[in-house]
């Protein structure tokens, strides 16, 4: 009987240590994992920040030069208005002469031709 229970006990003691090795194996393959998805995220992180960075230069890059686009329309829209002022001027002092014109004609004409 001593034999026997000296046996089981053995046999207990032996399941245990196995148990504890297979938990700390568990434990060690777990904390493995966690490192490796970590750095998988730390990786992944890194990208999509990079990612960000240049799509926001790009962003800027084109801010920049719709922001010069719309300078460069502004100066024309200018050059636009004044002609368009300068041709009225022009077109007022035209309208102008031709009246002076067609009343000196007919002075002219008057003197000519005595009624």
């Amino acid at each position: 009987m001593h034999k026997l229970e000296q046996s089981v006990c053995d046999s207990l003691r032996d399941q245990a240590d196995i148990f504890k090795n297979l938990s700390q194996g568990a434990r060690q393959e777990v904390r493995t994992i966690d490192d490796v998805h970590t750095i998988r995220f730390n990786e992944f992180r890194k990208n999509v920040l990079t990612q960000n960075a240049t799509i926001f230069q790009g962003l800027a890059d084109v801010r920049q030069v719709v922001d010069a686009v719309n300078a460069k329309v502004d100066i024309m829209a200018k050059r636009v208005n004044d002609i368009q002022k300068d041709a009225e001027a022009t077109k007022e002092a035209l309208s102008h002469q031709l009246l002076e014109f067609q009343s000196s004609a007919q002075e002219n004409h008057n003197v000519i031709m005595p009624s």
